[in-house]
Parts: C-alpha cells; structure tokens; sequence
C-alpha cells in the first residue's frame, strides 16, 4: 500500500473529528446544532467556554490526522486527553442532568479515540483503562437522557405535558376514588394510574377500556372491570411509581403541580383584589351633598 493509499483510508478515520467540530461550532454563537430538550441542555447550552474547547479539541484531532508527525507522536495522547476531559464533564451531567448535544460530541470524540487506536496501532493497557472509564459515566448519562425522554408520566387520559395538574392514583385505594370524584370535572387535571396493589395493572386496563367508551374515569374505577394488562401498559406504570417515588410521596393519592406560574399568576391577582378592597374600604365616606369629579358642594 503506498502512501496516497494511506493518506486516502485517514479520511473516514478523521471524519468523526469533522462532526464533532461543525456540532461544537453553531453552540459557539449561540444556535443549536439539533434540537435538545433534556435539563442539561439549559443548564449547558449557553456555556460558550465549553463548546470553544470542544471545537478547538477537535480542530487540533483533524489537523493531527492529516500531519504525519503530528499523527505518530500527538494524535494518541491528544484524543487520550480529549476523552479524559470529556469523561469528568459525563459525570458532571450524570450529577446534575443529561444534555443530549454534549453526549453527540463526547460519542464523536470516543470514535476519534478509537480510529486514532487504528490509525497508529501501539497497545495499551493505558488507552483501554481511559475507554472503560469514558463509558461508564456516557452510559449511567444515557439512562437518565432516556428517562427524561420517554419517562414523562403517563395519563390514562389526556395529555401529561398540557395539563396544570397530574393526579396518580391507585383503582384500588379508596381515598384515591374520593379525590377522583372532587376533580374530575376539572379542565387542566389528568390521572396517571400506579400499580399499589397486587391486580391493580389489569383493572387499569379494564378502565381504560371503559373509558375508551366513553364512561368517566370514577364509574370506571367503581364498576372494578379487568382486562389483560399488556407489557408496554406495565412499563407505563412502572414509570408513572417512579416518578412518585422520587417526589418523595410514600402514599397515594400524589397530586402533582405542573403550572406553577399559572398558580403564582392567579394569587398574584388574588393578593391585588383584597389590597382594592381595603383601599375601598379605608376611604372617607365622601361629605354630605358631594358630587364626584365635580366643583359644587
């Protein structure tokens, strides 16, 4: 194989270098390269410094690819260090939140780790050791992306993400029926259904079939119908437990406030109705034969 041979097989191997820098650079002046809408996308999406170093990262793994010096001596230690950087930056979105573009970049700068292994093949146990411990904080932040993603709690009827109010209920908890029966009339509520005791997934599927006909949610809870509850109908439910026990709530019914500017909004309004009526109230009754706005007495 002669050198043109070589040069032309670095191309695919310098391509992950290419992706990672024209997904680094739209961050850079403020646009985002794919839409991300996990939490640790707020959190780092704005962080300019961060994005610069990755660009410049990956500027410097493309130009090492295309230097023959620069490819024997630098490119290995160069993307050994990139990824060691990128590492400690997952287990910081593994503590604080997933952001999806971040984890896009780290996954180019593993591929560059790992064709730059192919490209200048030297063994070391070193270079394995710094891969292991890139993908333990890459997969334990692709779990909790997932989650985030696909987690979002699962309402029996109506949409979770609209709604001011999620209700999780038990169809064989009583006190859960009581505040079922209060709500159910009300615009912006929903009911995530959870699995509390043992045959509780199949009377779900029963009510959800009931409804399906159009009986409101408490008949359907009263008339205690069961149907064969299917896989993706547990994971539902499982995910809706999930998200109860990490509020923290030991016990249902757990009412879940999601609008909660609308609800500042409404006491705001609250609070200035009751100044405008103790204002009315501590003004001096006008004098005997005054006519507003006017100059007779």
């Amino acid at each position: 194989m002669n050198s043109l041979q070589k040069t032309l097989l670095l191309f695919p191997a310098a391509l992950p270098a290419v992706l990672g820098f024209l997904l680094c650079l739209p961050n850079l002046f403020g646009f985002e390269a794919f839409p991300c809408r996990t939490s640790g996308c707020r959190i780092y999406g704005e962080n300019v410094v961060t994005w610069a170093m990755g660009a410049l990262a990956f500027l410097a793994i493309g130009v090492s690819f295309a230097v023959p010096v620069l490819r024997r001596h630098v490119l290995r230690p160069l993307c050994a260090l990139a990824l060691l950087a990128d590492a400690c930056l997952l287990a910081l979105l593994t503590l604080t939140g997933p952001c999806l573009q971040c984890m896009a970049v780290g996954g180019m700068l593993f591929l560059s780790f790992v064709l730059a292994g192919i490209a200048v093949p030297k063994p070391s146990a070193l270079r394995k050791a710094i891969g292991i411990l890139w993908l333990i904080p890459f997969v334990t932040t692709s779990g909790l992306a997932i989650n985030e993603t696909f987690g979002a709690p699962w309402a029996i009827s109506g949409e979770p993400q609209m709604a001011d109010t999620v209700i999780y209920f038990s169809p064989s908890n009583a006190e859960c029926l009581k505040v079922i029966k209060a709500s159910e009339d009300h615009i912006g509520t929903v009911f995530a259904p959870v699995i509390e005791n043992p045959g509780d997934a199949d009377r779900i599927a029963g009510i959800q079939r009931a409804m399906r006909g159009g009986t409101k949610i408490s008949e359907a809870i009263e008339t205690q119908v069961s149907a064969d509850a299917g896989p993706l109908l547990i994971l539902r439910l499982l995910c809706n437990a999930a998200r109860v026990a990490r509020s923290g709530s030991r016990m249902l019914p757990y009412i879940e406030n999601r609008n909660v500017a609308r609800m500042l909004r409404y006491q705001k309004t609250i609070d200035e109705l009751r100044q405008e009526i103790l204002k009315e109230a501590t003004r001096p009754a006008p004098r005997r034969g005054y006519i507003p706005n006017s100059r007779l007495y």
